[in-house]
Order: C-alpha cells, then structure tokens, then sequence
C-alpha cells in the first residue's frame, strides 16, 4: 500500500485513542484530566512512523507501519516484546494492535502522567524525548552518571586517578584507620540525571494497549 499523509495518520492515531479514553477510561483515577490525547513529532522513520505519544493515562514512543511490508515484518502478538534500534540506542518495544490503526509498537516514557500540570509542559517533554531517541550515542553519557554516582559515594572515578595519586595512594601507612563514617547508597543524595535519564532511566516498560 502507499504511504499515507502524516496528517491523516496523526488524525487516526488520535481518534483511536480518543476513543479509548472516552470508551475505556471514563472515570479511572490516574487520568490526568488536564491532558489530551496528542502525538508530537510524527515523522517517517525507515518504513515506519515515529512519535511520542500523549494521552491522559500515558506517554509513550510509538511506532507505526507506514507500508504493506513493514506492517508484515514487524506485527506480532499485542504484548509481545521487540528489540528496536535507535539512534540513540536499542530500546524494548511492546507489540499492540487496534482494528482501529493496525498493528504498533510503544515504549512506555511516564505511566501514569499526573506529574504534567497542562498539556503544555507534556508536549515539552515529549520533544525532549524525541529528540534524545533520534540523537546518535545519546548514552555515551551513562559514564558521566557513573562518575557522579562515584563523586557521591566519597570516591574518584577511575579515569581521573593519576600515577602521582596511585603512588601516593600505596605510600599510606598500613595501619592508618580512616575514621571518617562510610556512605551507603540509601544515605546518598540522589545522583543529578542527565535529560535522558531523566526522560529513560527509572521509567518501566509497560504492556501496550
């Protein structure tokens, strides 16, 4: 089949879950009433459309058949887990499928999404998101995380570990006691998160809908 308008697909990604939320989730506690459904930066990615996907229950990075032949290659049984690979790197994916839109693929970013006050600031998110999917090596930065979590535990990531400091690390006396209390990952300050492990890192992969 031919490729059909990104309008008219971010149309029916919307209408379809419009309608799940009126059909489905009328009254559900974790609605976050002051969102909408939206998708935010649909765009041709290899034979499939990619966004990020806001409704008032979630968001999540979607990804949907553009043709005949990436619906066959990539539809498998909702729930059923894919590897996919990003320019930012290789994300878990969950297979879902409506009658309304086809077969798709999501990632989940927030479940629920009450920390957003208005739709605004999910459609901020979401465009950071996005652009840290589409950013080549986005987590060559996990060693930066990796040296602060060292800096808070009292210790000095390994690649800023001089010779002069080794030697002067072996010239300690045996038998000097370091009296100064130890740190433990539950009395540590949270490590300061990058954007995208902000957006990633404590977020669950979550059965699509």
């Amino acid at each position: 089949m031919d490729q059909e308008p990104a309008a008219l697909i971010a149309q029916r990604i919307k209408r379809c879950f419009r309608e799940i939320e009126l059909e489905n989730m009328a009254g559900i506690p974790i609605l976050n009433t002051a969102l909408s459904v939206e998708t935010v930066g649909l765009q041709a990615f290899a034979d499939e459309w990619l966004c990020i996907l806001i409704t008032p229950w979630f968001m999540n990075v979607m990804l949907l058949p553009a043709t005949q032949s990436a619906a066959e290659a990539t539809s498998a049984l909702p729930g059923t887990k894919q590897t996919v690979s990003f320019p930012a790197g290789q994300f878990e994916m969950i297979c879902g499928f409506d009658a309304r839109i086809g077969h798709y693929r999501m990632c989940s970013l927030f479940s629920p999404v009450l920390e957003f006050a208005d739709q605004e600031s999910a459609v901020a998110a979401a465009q950071a998101a996005l652009a840290e999917v589409l950013t080549e090596n986005a987590q060559t930065d996990q060693q930066d995380d990796i040296d602060m979590i060292m800096i808070w535990d009292g210790e000095r990531p390994q690649q800023n570990v001089t010779k002069h400091d080794s030697a002067q690390q072996q010239e300690k006396p045996p038998h000097k006691i370091e009296t100064e209390p130890q740190h433990t990952i539950a009395a540590r300050p949270p490590a300061p998160l990058n954007r995208r492990g902000l957006l990633f890192g404590s977020k669950q992969q979550e059965k699509a809908r």
